[in-house]
């Protein structure tokens, strides 16, 4: 996405984050986030479940 695209995000719902800051932060100084999210996704998965993911970072544009 482009920065134009954000700019327009921020200018229609006035900026973009919760009040002064987000609700939560979560870091992996020690690990790449998106192997760590694979790891846990997998460590609760099996043959019978189905994972659907939709939407993106704090889902404030989730359908």
């Amino acid at each position: 996405m482009s920065k134009g695209f954000y700019d327009k995000v921020a200018k229609k719902f006035g900026g973009y984050g919760y009040g002064t800051g987000p609700r939560y932060k979560s870091e992996h100084p020690t690990g790449n986030p998106e192997k760590i999210f694979k790891k846990k996704l997998l460590g609760l998965s099996s043959k019978d479940k189905i994972a659907l993911d939709i939407g993106c970072a704090d889902g404030k544009f989730t359908l």
